[in-house]
C-alpha cells in the first residue's frame, strides 16, 4: 500500500471525530465497543443499549468532516476512545473493551465505512484483530411486519431477513398473513427497540469474528 493510502487510513482511526457513549461496567470483560457509522444510527442504538455493558461510538458525517474549517468544534477520534495506541506502539493489553463491533448500514455509505474501517484496523491496530477483538454485526435489512387482527390484536411480532433471497423464499408460507415488507438500508432507520432486538442482543444478533486471514479478503473488497 502506498504511503498516501496508509496515511489515509491512519486519518480514519485518529483524525476522524465521532461522539462516545460509554458503559458503565468497570470489568473489562463487561465492556464492549460497538462502533456505528454516523450520528442518526447512533441515536438509537444509543437509546437500545445495554447502559452497563454496551459503549457507542458514532463517527460524524465523513465527508462532511473532509471538508470542516479546522478551527471547528470537535468530538473525539477512536483511537483515544479505544486506548490501546496504534502502528508499533498498539498494545492489545491497554485496550478499553473486551471486543469491538462494527455496525454499519447495507447502504453504499455503510459498506464503505465499515470496509474502510477494516482496513484502517489491519494496517494500523493489526493486534487487535490478531487478538480476536474485531467483530462485525450484520443487520438486517429487511423487515416483515403483519396487520391487526381480532385474533391478534397486537399483531404478530415482526420477521427480520438479512437477505432478499431468504426473504423471497419465505413469502410464500406467509403469504396467508397478509404481510407488508419493509427494507432498511442504514442502522439509523431502526427503532432502540429494534435496534435491540436486532443488532445489540448478544443472544439474537448476527456477528462474525474478523480474522487476520481475511486481510486480503477485505482488500479486494470480497468479504464482509
Amino acid at each position: 500500500m502506498s504511503e498516501t493510502g496508509r496515511s489515509s487510513l491512519r486519518w480514519l482511526l485518529e483524525e476522524a471525530q465521532g461522539d462516545l457513549v460509554d458503559c458503565t461496567h468497570e470489568d473489562l470483560a463487561d465492556r464492549e465497543l460497538i462502533i456505528v457509522d454516523n450520528p442518526s444510527a447512533g441515536g438509537n442504538v444509543k437509546m437500545g443499549r445495554d447502559k452497563a455493558s454496551q459503549a457507542v461510538f458514532a463517527f460524524r458525517d465523513l465527508f462532511c468532516m473532509l471538508t470542516m474549517d479546522p478551527g471547528e468544534e470537535r468530538n473525539v477520534p477512536l483511537s483515544a476512545v479505544l486506548g490501546c495506541g496504534s502502528g508499533p506502539d498498539c498494545d492489545v493489553e491497554k485496550l478499553r473493551y473486551s471486543k469491538l463491533f462494527i455496525l454499519t448500514g447495507v447502504d453504499r455509505y455503510g459498506l464503505l465505512i465499515r470496509s474502510l474501517l477494516l482496513l484502517s484496523l489491519f494496517e494500523h491496530m493489526a493486534p487487535l484483530v490478531q487478538a480476536g477483538r474485531v467483530w462485525i454485526i450484520r443487520p438486517p435489512e429487511y423487515e416483515v411486519a403483519f396487520p391487526r387482527t381480532s385474533k391478534q390484536p397486537r399483531g404478530r411480532p415482526s420477521l427480520f431477513f438479512r437477505s432478499g433471497n431468504t426473504l423471497f423464499s419465505s413469502l410464500e408460507a406467509l403469504a396467508d398473513w397478509g404481510p407488508s415488507i419493509h427494507r432498511r438500508t442504514t442502522v439509523g432507520e431502526m427503532s432502540p427497540e429494534i435496534a435491540w432486538r436486532c443488532v445489540l442482543d448478544p443472544e439474537n444478533r448476527i456477528q462474525q469474528k474478523v480474522l487476520a486471514s481475511d486481510e486480503a479478503a477485505v482488500r479486494l473488497g470480497s468479504l464482509f
